[in-house]
């Protein structure tokens, strides 16, 4: 036996309508990949290394290397942590950026590694911007899925 049954798809059709709109929100993606940016822009800053600097002061007169303690001067670093910046997210095609840089000429030879400047050897790299980048992309699931089930909390769907 079969029964008609009346079926009012308008609460569905409502909310199709709002979650197609929703996938096209572009200030809500924006500001989404401008948070996960803050993100990065924090972790790259807490891994990057700050130089230690003793007391010990070196200059050459008259062809002569000199070197002398100055304990008043002694100091540290931090001038390649201070120097990350980030650029605001913007829509490329169908993607999302956000970009974190950092202006310090020898922030690569830091990051990477480098020769040493008497060709003696190899000075090892640090890798803190890929430390940043790993610890983001931990976290960044988390992020989404939060922010996404707010948003969904706009359209009524819990």
């Amino acid at each position: 036996m079969s029964k008609d049954f009346d079926f009012d798809f308008s609460e569905f059709e409502e909310f199709a309508e709002h979650f197609d709109s929703m996938l096209s929100d572009e200030p809500f993606l924006l500001d989404l990949a401008n948070e996960i940016g803050n993100g990065m822009l924090s972790s790259l800053k807490l891994n990057t290394p700050v130089g230690q600097y003793d007391d010990t002061i070196f200059f050459v007169r008259g062809g002569k290397l000199l070197k002398f303690t100055d304990t008043k001067n002694s100091r540290t670093g931090g001038n390649l942590a201070r120097n990350w910046f980030l650029k605001s997210a913007q829509k490329l095609g169908s993607s999302y950026t956000v970009e974190a840089y950092n202006n310090t000429e020898y922030g690569p030879y830091v990051n990477d590694g480098h020769r040493k400047a008497d060709h003696s050897g190899w000075v090892e790299g640090q890798f803190f911007v890929e430390a940043a980048m790993d610890e983001v992309e931990y976290n960044v699931d988390p992020i989404l899925k939060a922010r996404f089930l707010e948003y969904l909390k706009r359209f009524g769907v819990s």
